[in-house]
């Protein structure tokens, strides 16, 4: 749990930070898979905050997602933030629930990560 809020600089651009008066936020967890100092992460949010992920990894678990620009570092093995959504439901009411999900992307590879 940390709660979140949005700040903004004319430096920095706007991002979210932890704040005792932010929104609530919860994001759950599980370690997968460790190798070569680093971790793959299972993050599975309960409530759904901007950056919620990023945050969360950086300011509450103390290590931002890999290639993360804003709350960490870029990383010349990746061009993008390594963060992948390999399922998603949606809830609808009464209506039964909408579900989706993807494979482990190619460029995961770099890290020793391979298809699930």
């Amino acid at each position: 749990e940390l709660a979140l809020s949005k700040i903004s600089s004319a430096e920095k651009g706007w991002r979210m930070i932890p704040a005792r008066r932010g929104k609530p936020s919860i994001t759950d967890w599980t370690v997968l898979h460790r190798e070569g100092g680093l971790s793959l992460v299972e993050f599975r949010p309960v409530t759904g905050r901007t950056h919620q992920i990023r945050v969360h990894a950086a300011s509450g678990l103390g290590f931002a997602l890999v290639g993360d620009p804003v709350y960490g570092t870029p990383d010349p093995r990746c061009k993008r933030t390594m963060l992948h959504a390999s399922s998603l439901v949606v809830q609808r009411g009464t209506k039964a629930p909408i579900m989706a999900t993807s494979p482990v992307p190619a460029d995961f590879a770099a890290f020793g990560i391979g298809p699930m």
